[in-house]
């Protein structure tokens, strides 16, 4: 199986031509479709202090990947921490 069977589905055929439209405006090029595709989930934020240093460590994941061979996507995660931490309803 190829390393990157699971990115195949969703960069390569005609189908996909609007995938890679999107992937190229973040940043994809030509080589870059042949690549694993690996998302990077990032719960960085700055209303909360435990939440400070975690974008360090999500660029440093994404610069592994990247230096591995792989394409990293990054996506944010639901802050929910405020919910418990200020008494709020969620």
């Amino acid at each position: 199986m190829s390393e990157n069977a699971r990115s195949r589905v969703v960069t390569q055929g005609s189908q996909r031509t609007p995938n890679r439209a999107m992937l190229r405006a973040v940043g994809f090029g030509d080589d870059d479709f042949n690549k694993p595709i690996v998302g990077v989930a990032n719960g960085f934020s700055t209303i909360t202090p435990c939440n400070m240093g975690i974008n360090d460590l999500a660029k440093r994941a994404e610069a592994g990947i990247r230096n591995a061979g792989g394409m990293p996507q990054m996506f944010v995660l639901l802050l929910s921490v405020m919910v418990f931490q200020w008494g709020l309803k969620a």
